[in-house]
């Protein structure tokens, strides 16, 4: 073993980390950390939701309406209150849940191939929704600030960025797409 890597995070041959008291065991414990697509970061973004839904439930009046959809200056497509807060914290179990089962459901080698880009996605969606929630909530309490505009437009230059990324990117295995049009020119 090589001076200095005792306290690294780094496995060794075994599959122990490299320092550890119990080798198997903390590998172990290791291994179904990387396991999962449901992380507490993602209940974090869970817990968020939760708490703008609380809290819109008790400073926005019971007869309030969202406007859910406008056709020019008016509105042609009403919510009531609890409806408009229950559809994005229950669409962010369902999430939730998803994610939880298809991290359930794939092989190791599955896993290993696809958590680079579910794991992205199920932050992204979470903090849309739990964005989207607390913008209701300010909506409901007469703020000013208009947080779903100010999302939608975050999530154009997130995906304005990315467009980018994969139109400057140069492995072919990673962007065949970007590559045949580059070549159609």
């Amino acid at each position: 073993m090589e001076k200095g890597l005792e306290t690294s995070p780094f496995l060794c041959v075994e599959g122990r980390y490299i320092g550890g008291a119990s080798g198997a065991a903390n590998f172990q414990a290791y291994v179904s950390q990387i396991t999962r697509l449901v992380s507490r970061f993602h209940l974090l973004f869970l817990a968020v939701t939760l708490a703008a839904t609380a809290v819109a439930l008790f400073r926005i009046p019971v007869d309030f309406v969202y406007a859910a959809h406008q056709s020019g200056s008016t509105a042609d497509w009403l919510w009531i209150r609890n409806t408009a807060l229950a559809v994005s914290l229950l669409l962010a179990l369902a999430l939730l849940l998803l994610f939880f089962g298809i991290g359930r459901l794939l092989s190791k080698n599955q896993f290993a191939k696809s958590h680079h880009i579910l794991d992205p996605a199920s932050t992204r969606l979470l903090a849309v929704i739990a964005a989207t929630q607390f913008g209701l909530l300010l909506t409901g309490v007469g703020s000013h600030i208009d947080v779903i505009r100010l999302t939608g437009f975050g999530l154009d230059l997130v995906l304005v960025g990315a467009g980018r990324c994969v139109a400057r990117c140069r492995a072919p295995h990673l962007c065949r797409l970007a590559h045949a049009l580059a070549d159609r020119k």
